[in-house]
C-alpha cells in the first residue's frame, strides 16, 4: 500500500512508536526540568505560542528526546535477550545437598606422595 511517505520518515516514525515509553518518560523529565524563571520570562514577554515552543520548549526537551532514543534500543535488546534466554533455557540443576541431586558416591581420596 503506497502512502507517499518516504522510507526514511516512515522508519523514523516506526522507531519512535516502538521506543515511545523510553522517549516519553525522558521527554517528561526534560520538560519538567525547564526552570520556572524561563517560563515566567516567556510569559512576561508574551511570546506567541509558536515562539514559545520553538525557542523554549523544543530546545529544552531535545536532549531528553535523544537520550530516550538512545536508551530505547538498549532496553529492547535487554528484553529480547531475556525472552530468548527464557525460551531456550535448560532446566537448572538443583542446589547441592537437595533431595533431587544425583546420589553418586564421593570420589575416593588418592594418597599424596611427596
Amino acid at each position: 500500500m503506497a502512502t507517499g511517505v518516504s522510507l526514511d520518515w516512515g522508519g523514523i516514525l516506526l522507531m519512535s512508536l516502538g521506543a515511545q515509553w523510553y522517549i516519553l518518560f525522558n521527554v517528561i523529565a526534560g520538560a519538567s526540568a525547564i526552570p520556572n524563571d524561563l517560563r515566567e520570562a516567556a510569559a512576561n514577554l508574551r511570546l506567541p505560542r509558536i515562539l514559545w515552543w520553538r525557542k523554549l520548549i523544543l530546545p529544552a526537551i531535545f536532549a531528553s528526546y535523544v537520550t530516550g532514543g538512545i536508551t530505547a534500543p538498549a532496553g529492547r535488546g535487554t528484553l529480547d535477550r531475556r525472552r530468548r534466554s527464557s525460551a531456550t533455557a535448560r532446566p537448572r540443576s538443583p542446589p547441592p545437598g537437595s533431595a533431587r541431586t544425583s546420589r553418586r558416591p564421593p570420589a575416593a581420596a588418592t594418597p599424596r606422595t611427596s
